[in-house]
């Protein structure tokens, strides 16, 4: 697969992905078969299959395999909405997991330094 082709298809994948989830009101799809489908239906079944055998290897357990095509999953959401202020479905899930626990990006951000600062100490 050319850079061109991943472009592409990551462009029609990322549409599809625009319409269904943000247009549509559709629940992302986050089941690695189902999303299978879904990027089939968009015309870049290739990609999925790219990223899946450039992280897998015929060595691998079947859990590994399992975990390998969630990660495909994840990595086609942030190629797509990674760098997207206006359609970024997993921002969304991550506002409604902040607000179920009752936090806010402020309370995350402190946990971050304070875990970062006491890894520092505990390396010295």
């Amino acid at each position: 697969m050319s850079g061109d082709d991943l472009k592409k298809e990551i462009g029609y994948l990322k549409k599809a992905m625009f319409k269904a989830f943000d247009k549509d009101g559709e629940l992302p799809i986050y089941g690695p078969a189902h999303f299978f489908d879904f990027c089939k239906n968009a015309s870049a079944d290739n990609v999925f299959n790219f990223i899946l055998s450039s992280i897998s290897s015929d060595r691998h357990s079947k859990d590994r395999k399992e975990l390998n095509n969630k990660r495909t999953v994840t990595l086609l959401y942030q190629l797509c909405f990674g760098l997207s202020q206006r359609c970024d479905s997993l921002q969304k899930d991550n506002g409604f997991f902040l607000k179920f626990c009752h936090l806010t990006d402020e309370g995350i951000d402190t946990a971050n330094v304070r875990n970062n600062s006491l890894l520092s100490l505990c390396e010295t």
